[in-house]
């Protein structure tokens, strides 16, 4: 249905705000386990690599794929329902993994929650786009990229507290016998729902821009299908990182108390504020850097930014978990994150001005589908495996894991540089 132009521009802001909300709390409700290792173990007699597959894959594959038909309806349909049904669908079932009684009715509910979440940030996306004028989208999408990190923040900082209280809660006789654990699956569900309805009941449906994606001063082409060549490799070196971004999501907190010496509490506050600050600040830093190019061409000047992030990064996330010092890998956490995650939101930011008008939440879709759906389900098994049979450390499959991580970003980011110098493309180079 076709809204007035007046209700076009109705509050982009209150609108990019809930979105911001409901993006930090699908994140809260994906990596809430990686804070709930030991007691899933317990309950369910689980090994690393089962974890690893809890975590990361059984969520990432449904998470990838239904991505893309997820992407096509923020592109052609109503977003605000999209968005809405999938918010209350993955809530529903992060409060329902509170009740389940076997490690497989864990792994649908997973999945369940993948379907959910496939919808949120392609249609968050495919919101900015028509929200905020050409001037302003840069920002308000840079925003939308960094929600998600904000989310792991938070999770982070906010959930290692919230276990404890329950778990005092608990012991005090509250909870109708169910564990800590339990709760707390139910408790940060709760958030979500009322996001959720506040989106629905006060956003209103934009109007569709019909505008001509612009690069180095000249149109986009439509044919999606001549940018695959260069769109493909440049998605895989963004979203080859986030296989290194999901181990750490899934395995820091474990590896800063069983390596280091931290309680639950300090390993989830100290990794939380690094996780804030770093991939934040690389979501709004690094699209900044790329638009200052003014004398490149966006592709060339986009490429010139995430191959620079990438050596440097993978060069600190190899270095910094061989030191002995909790605060070393903290450390290192925050520099490097800054660049190689930033580099996973430059690209998704991009996509506003490579991409024709219409495949913008596809053309996301891809990227997460990569960063999000292939990552994810690789990263947490991955170290898990490394730490089991090769390494015998988390610390060091941490690192083979940023070796493998950043040999793939850097040859996918060649592939695409030198696919640019031939391709006829937005800015006719």
């Amino acid at each position: 249905m076709e809204l007035s132009a007046t209700s076009e521009v109705r509050r982009p802001w209150w609108t990019l705000t809930l979105l911001v909300f409901l993006l930090i709390m699908s994140l809260m409700d994906r990596i809430i386990l990686s804070l709930l290792v030991q007691p899933l173990r317990d309950t369910f007699q689980i090994s690393d690599v089962q974890f690893g597959l809890l975590f990361g894959t059984s969520f990432a594959i449904l998470y990838g794929l239904l991505g893309f038909p997820a992407a096509r309806l923020a592109d052609t349909k109503n977003r605000k329902r999209l968005v809405f049904c999938g918010a209350i669908l993955w809530a529903g079932c992060t409060a329902a993994s509170g009740f389940a009684q076997s490690y497989e009715q864990l792994l649908l509910l997973r999945a369940g929650l993948a379907i959910g979440e496939a919808t949120i940030f392609p249609a968050a996306h495919s919101l900015v786009s028509d929200l905020f004028p050409r001037e302003r989208r840069s920002l308000a999408a840079s925003v939308v990229a960094a929600a998600p990190f904000l989310g792991t923040a938070v999770t982070y900082m906010g959930g290692g507290v919230l276990i404890q209280a329950i778990d005092s809660f608990v012991a005090g006789g509250g909870g109708h016998g169910l564990e800590t654990w339990r709760i707390t699956l139910i408790v940060v569900s709760l958030p979500t729902i009322v996001f959720g309805i506040l989106f629905a009941t006060t956003v209103v449906e934009p109007l569709r821009r019909r505008e001509v994606a612009i690069i180095g001063g000249k149109p986009a082409t439509a044919d999606l299908k001549s940018m695959v060549p260069f769109i493909l490799p440049l998605v895989i070196g963004a979203g080859a990182p986030m296989i290194l971004a999901a181990g750490y999501a899934a395995w820091a907190p474990e590896t800063l108390m069983t390596e280091y010496g931290l309680s639950l509490s300090s390993a989830g506050a100290w990794f939380g504020v690094v996780a804030a600050v770093g991939p934040v600040v690389g979501s709004i830093l690094l699209p900044a850097l790329v638009n200052r190019q003014r004398g490149r061409p966006f592709v060339e000047a986009l490429l010139l930014v995430c191959t620079a992030a990438v050596v440097i990064g993978t060069a600190i996330f190899i270095a910094s978990p061989l030191q002995s010092s909790a605060w070393i890998l903290l450390s290192g956490y925050l520099v490097g994150s800054i660049l190689l995650f930033g580099v996973y939101s430059t690209v998704i930011v991009s996509m506003q001005f490579i991409a024709p008008e219409g495949v913008r939440a596809t053309l996301v879709a891809c990227t997460t589908f990569i960063g999000s759906g292939l990552a994810l389900s690789i990263g947490p098994p991955l170290v898990g495996f490394l730490k089991e049979n090769v390494s015998g450390g988390y610390t060091n499959a941490l690192v083979w894991t940023a070796i493998l991580s950043g040999l793939i970003s850097l040859a996918a980011l060649a592939v695409a540089r030198k696919t640019a110098r031939s391709w006829q493309g937005p800015d006719g180079r």
